[in-house]
């Protein structure tokens, strides 16, 4: 009768342990793909900043856009 006990304690225990390891396995790699998301999100949105902030600085340096936009709204007078 107790050998029979500990068989059972003994498979209960092992079963256990391999769920335990699935479940640690599993919050691991959890992890893992949400640090690395986070970080591509941040990467793009910084991307993205920097192509705006490149674009915007180069259209506002162009002759044509400061002559018909900037002087048409008297933009320089309302600044100054």
């Amino acid at each position: 009768m107790a050998g029979e006990s500990l068989r059972w304690l003994a498979a209960v225990r092992r079963h256990l342990l391999r769920h335990r390891e699935a479940k640690e396995k599993a919050n691991k790699t959890f992890r893992w793909v949400l640090a690395n998301g986070i970080l591509a999100t941040a990467c793009f949105g910084g991307m993205l900043f920097g192509w705006d902030i490149g674009a915007i600085g180069g259209i506002l340096t162009i002759p044509a856009f400061t002559v018909y936009i900037l002087d048409s709204c008297n933009f320089w007078k309302t600044i100054g």
